[in-house]
């Protein structure tokens, strides 16, 4: 158990190791970044601005989705096999774990507006459906009824997996983070998996 903990937790350190963040002086070291401090900059922002109603409302803004650090998520999911979505410019922006059997729900991350979120999917399927991508929203309420009206889809787009280190597969991917209400963001990128 040990083991297999220890295992998905240094796999989990992997991914987060690749995605590449800013230096900014005044932020606490990362795990990722063995003692380096890191913070990211402001908002991140993504190729292709969409409001929610799909016009020009000025009352709609786009979610401020933020780069990942280790130590943003490490205690809000489960460490275990999981992936991780970089941005074409390689921040990480969202992490997804789940246990390889097929009734479990995959728990994620993301960061907005200085605010680390704890999503569940909203289907299990376990690793493998982590793996094809999924839909993330508030595990406190129903996808259509979510609370905190933050949602993550990634999707994996066509394509043949390109293998990396440490057991890693990873494939072109777009995801799109939505706030109810706040309209939605979406960036193009790699969906990173591993054990």
């Amino acid at each position: 158990m040990l083991k297999t903990f220890l295992t998905s937790a240094v796999a989990l350190a992997a991914l987060t190791a690749c995605a590449e963040s800013e230096t900014d002086n005044q932020s606490a070291p990362t795990a990722a970044t063995n003692g380096t401090a890191t913070r990211p900059s402001n908002q991140v922002q993504p190729e292709e601005p969409i409001t929610s109603s799909g016009d020009d409302d000025p009352e709609l803004s786009r979610p401020d989705v933020q780069p990942l650090a280790y130590t943003d998520y490490n205690q809000r999911i489960p460490a275990g096999s999981g992936c991780s979505f970089a941005d074409a410019k390689g921040r990480l922006l969202f992490v997804a774990t789940a246990d390889f059997e097929a009734d479990t729900t995959a728990q994620g991350a993301v960061k907005l507006a200085d605010r680390v979120l704890a999503l569940s999917a909203n289907r299990p399927g376990g690793y493998n459906a982590v793996v094809r991508g999924q839909f993330f929203a508030d595990p406190k309420r129903t996808p259509y009824e979510n609370s905190s009206g933050v949602g993550v889809n990634v999707v994996r787009l066509p394509g043949k997996g390109t293998p990396g280190e440490i057991e890693t597969t990873s494939w072109p991917a777009e995801m799109t983070v939505s706030i109810e209400g706040e309209g939605i963001s979406k960036f193009t990128g790699r969906w990173e998996c591993g054990s």
